[in-house]
Protein backbone atom coordinates (compact mmCIF):
# COMPACT_ATOMS: atom_id res chain seq x y z
CA UNK A 1 0.00 0.00 0.00
CA UNK A 2 1.64 3.34 -0.55
CA UNK A 3 2.23 5.34 1.95
CA UNK A 4 -0.58 8.22 1.06
CA UNK A 5 -3.09 5.57 1.73
CA UNK A 6 -1.83 4.83 4.99
CA UNK A 7 -1.90 8.26 5.97
CA UNK A 8 -5.29 8.88 4.90
CA UNK A 9 -6.32 5.74 7.49
CA UNK A 10 -3.75 6.28 10.09
CA UNK A 11 -3.08 10.07 9.88
CA UNK A 12 -6.77 10.98 8.99
CA UNK A 13 -8.93 8.16 10.28
CA UNK A 14 -10.23 7.43 7.44
CA UNK A 15 -12.18 4.03 6.46
CA UNK A 16 -11.16 4.27 2.36
CA UNK A 17 -13.01 1.58 0.14
CA UNK A 18 -10.37 -1.47 0.77
CA UNK A 19 -11.74 -1.19 4.38
CA UNK A 20 -15.34 -0.65 4.36
CA UNK A 21 -15.90 -4.23 4.12
CA UNK A 22 -13.87 -4.95 7.35
CA UNK A 23 -15.89 -1.96 9.19
CA UNK A 24 -19.45 -3.79 7.95
CA UNK A 25 -18.06 -7.22 9.02
CA UNK A 26 -17.30 -5.96 12.68
CA UNK A 27 -20.85 -4.77 12.81
CA UNK A 28 -22.23 -7.90 12.45
CA UNK A 29 -20.11 -9.79 14.81
CA UNK A 30 -20.51 -11.16 18.55
CA UNK A 31 -18.77 -8.47 20.71
CA UNK A 32 -17.62 -11.46 22.87
CA UNK A 33 -15.16 -11.61 20.60
CA UNK A 34 -11.43 -11.23 21.44
CA UNK A 35 -9.69 -9.77 18.57
CA UNK A 36 -5.95 -10.45 17.83
CA UNK A 37 -4.68 -8.77 14.34
CA UNK A 38 -1.35 -10.77 13.66
CA UNK A 39 1.04 -8.65 11.60
CA UNK A 40 -1.02 -5.78 11.95
CA UNK A 41 1.33 -2.52 10.69
CA UNK A 42 -0.09 0.13 12.30
CA UNK A 43 -3.04 -1.37 13.03
CA UNK A 44 -6.06 0.46 11.34
CA UNK A 45 -7.65 -2.95 11.90
CA UNK A 46 -7.53 -2.91 15.25
CA UNK A 47 -8.38 0.66 15.64
CA UNK A 48 -11.52 -0.48 13.58
CA UNK A 49 -12.43 -2.83 15.84
CA UNK A 50 -11.88 -0.74 19.03
CA UNK A 51 -14.26 1.51 17.77
CA UNK A 52 -16.63 -0.96 16.71
CA UNK A 53 -16.76 -1.88 20.57
CA UNK A 54 -13.96 -4.83 20.84
CA UNK A 55 -11.94 -5.93 23.06
CA UNK A 56 -8.90 -6.17 20.44
CA UNK A 57 -5.01 -6.19 20.01
CA UNK A 58 -2.69 -6.16 17.62
CA UNK A 59 0.99 -7.56 17.09
CA UNK A 60 3.70 -6.27 14.27
CA UNK A 61 7.47 -6.77 13.94
CA UNK A 62 8.11 -3.91 13.06
CA UNK A 63 8.93 -0.69 15.68
CA UNK A 64 8.38 2.09 13.46
CA UNK A 65 4.85 1.03 12.12
CA UNK A 66 4.03 0.06 16.14
CA UNK A 67 5.30 3.70 16.80
CA UNK A 68 3.24 5.02 14.06
CA UNK A 69 -0.05 3.25 14.86
CA UNK A 70 0.27 4.15 18.64
CA UNK A 71 1.31 8.07 17.95
CA UNK A 72 -1.71 8.60 15.30
CA UNK A 73 -4.30 6.00 15.89
CA UNK A 74 -3.81 6.16 19.93
CA UNK A 75 -3.94 2.41 20.25
CA UNK A 76 -1.05 2.56 23.51
CA UNK A 77 -0.70 -1.28 24.89
CA UNK A 78 -3.32 -2.45 22.63
CA UNK A 79 -0.87 -2.70 19.95
CA UNK A 80 2.69 -4.39 20.64
CA UNK A 81 6.02 -5.00 18.82
CA UNK A 82 6.97 -8.48 18.41
CA UNK A 83 7.60 -11.75 16.85
CA UNK A 84 3.80 -13.70 16.83
CA UNK A 85 6.08 -16.90 16.56
CA UNK A 86 7.16 -15.91 20.45
CA UNK A 87 4.41 -14.58 21.49
CA UNK A 88 2.31 -17.53 20.63
CA UNK A 89 0.33 -17.02 23.80
CA UNK A 90 -1.46 -13.86 22.78
CA UNK A 91 -3.31 -16.34 20.21
CA UNK A 92 -4.53 -17.85 23.31
CA UNK A 93 -6.28 -14.66 24.99
CA UNK A 94 -8.08 -14.63 21.54
CA UNK A 95 -10.69 -16.20 19.63
CA UNK A 96 -11.08 -13.80 16.47
CA UNK A 97 -7.81 -13.74 14.35
CA UNK A 98 -7.17 -10.86 11.78
CA UNK A 99 -4.71 -11.78 8.78
CA UNK A 100 -4.20 -8.71 6.50
CA UNK A 101 -2.15 -10.21 3.63
CA UNK A 102 0.30 -11.83 5.75
CA UNK A 103 0.45 -15.53 5.11
CA UNK A 104 2.13 -15.14 1.71
CA UNK A 105 4.71 -13.06 3.23
CA UNK A 106 5.66 -16.04 5.35
CA UNK A 107 4.85 -19.05 3.41
CA UNK A 108 3.31 -22.54 4.12
CA UNK A 109 5.34 -24.06 6.73
CA UNK A 110 5.56 -20.70 9.44
CA UNK A 111 1.78 -20.18 8.19
CA UNK A 112 0.70 -23.84 9.24
CA UNK A 113 2.92 -23.24 12.82
CA UNK A 114 0.49 -20.47 13.41
CA UNK A 115 -2.63 -21.94 12.18
CA UNK A 116 -1.75 -25.41 14.68
CA UNK A 117 -1.69 -22.99 17.29
CA UNK A 118 -5.45 -21.08 16.59
CA UNK A 119 -6.91 -24.63 15.31
CA UNK A 120 -6.43 -26.03 19.25
CA UNK A 121 -9.08 -23.38 20.36
CA UNK A 122 -12.35 -25.39 20.22
CA UNK A 123 -14.11 -22.00 18.88
CA UNK A 124 -12.53 -19.24 16.71
CA UNK A 125 -13.28 -16.52 14.05
CA UNK A 126 -10.48 -15.71 11.00
CA UNK A 127 -10.82 -12.91 8.68
CA UNK A 128 -8.04 -12.82 5.92
CA UNK A 129 -7.51 -10.08 3.68
CA UNK A 130 -6.00 -11.25 0.13
CA UNK A 131 -4.82 -9.68 -2.78
CA UNK A 132 -7.00 -9.32 -5.44
CA UNK A 133 -6.57 -12.22 -8.66
CA UNK A 134 -3.82 -15.03 -9.65
CA UNK A 135 -1.38 -12.01 -11.37
CA UNK A 136 0.62 -9.45 -9.87
CA UNK A 137 0.51 -5.52 -11.27
CA UNK A 138 3.75 -7.01 -12.99
CA UNK A 139 1.82 -10.04 -14.62
CA UNK A 140 3.98 -12.23 -12.71
CA UNK A 141 1.76 -15.00 -10.83
CA UNK A 142 0.90 -14.35 -7.38
CA UNK A 143 2.11 -16.60 -4.73
CA UNK A 144 -0.91 -19.05 -3.52
CA UNK A 145 -1.23 -17.77 0.33
CA UNK A 146 -1.93 -14.29 -1.32
CA UNK A 147 -5.05 -15.39 -3.53
CA UNK A 148 -8.73 -16.18 -2.56
CA UNK A 149 -7.95 -20.16 -3.58
CA UNK A 150 -4.83 -20.18 -2.01
CA UNK A 151 -6.19 -19.38 1.56
CA UNK A 152 -9.41 -20.92 1.04
CA UNK A 153 -7.24 -24.43 -0.07
CA UNK A 154 -5.41 -23.63 2.88
CA UNK A 155 -8.20 -23.27 5.54
CA UNK A 156 -9.32 -26.50 3.62
CA UNK A 157 -6.93 -28.34 5.52
CA UNK A 158 -8.38 -27.25 8.70
CA UNK A 159 -11.80 -28.13 6.98
CA UNK A 160 -12.79 -24.73 7.27
CA UNK A 161 -14.95 -23.19 4.72
CA UNK A 162 -15.55 -19.45 4.89
CA UNK A 163 -17.33 -16.51 2.13
CA UNK A 164 -15.00 -13.92 0.64
CA UNK A 165 -16.40 -10.19 0.36
CA UNK A 166 -15.10 -6.90 -1.50
CA UNK A 167 -11.86 -5.78 -1.45
CA UNK A 168 -10.88 -9.06 -1.07
CA UNK A 169 -11.57 -10.16 2.39
CA UNK A 170 -12.19 -14.31 3.44
CA UNK A 171 -13.90 -15.15 6.87
CA UNK A 172 -13.66 -18.85 8.00
CA UNK A 173 -15.24 -19.61 11.16
CA UNK A 174 -14.94 -22.91 13.86
CA UNK A 175 -16.88 -24.08 16.61
CA UNK A 176 -19.64 -21.78 17.91
CA UNK A 177 -18.26 -19.25 15.32
CA UNK A 178 -18.80 -22.07 12.56
CA UNK A 179 -22.13 -20.17 10.43
CA UNK A 180 -20.90 -16.50 11.29
CA UNK A 181 -19.57 -16.38 7.63
CA UNK A 182 -22.82 -17.59 6.09
CA UNK A 183 -24.73 -15.01 8.52
CA UNK A 184 -22.44 -12.31 7.40
CA UNK A 185 -23.23 -13.04 3.61
CA UNK A 186 -26.76 -12.55 4.68
CA UNK A 187 -26.31 -9.30 6.25
CA UNK A 188 -24.32 -8.50 3.16
CA UNK A 189 -26.46 -9.30 0.32
CA UNK A 190 -24.75 -9.30 -3.22
CA UNK A 191 -21.17 -7.78 -1.82
CA UNK A 192 -19.73 -11.73 -1.61
CA UNK A 193 -17.55 -12.75 -4.33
Amino acid sequence: MKRYQKDVNVKGHLVTREWKPLKKILQYLPKELKILSIACAEGFDVWMAKKAGFNAKGIEFHRDKVDRGQRHLGLGKDIICGDIFERFGLIGKANCFIVCRFWHNIGGKLSTQIMDKIESKKDYLIISKYKPGPLKENGKKRQPLATKKGLSNFFSMYNLVGKSFPQEFLVVGKGKYKDVPNMLREHIKGEGV
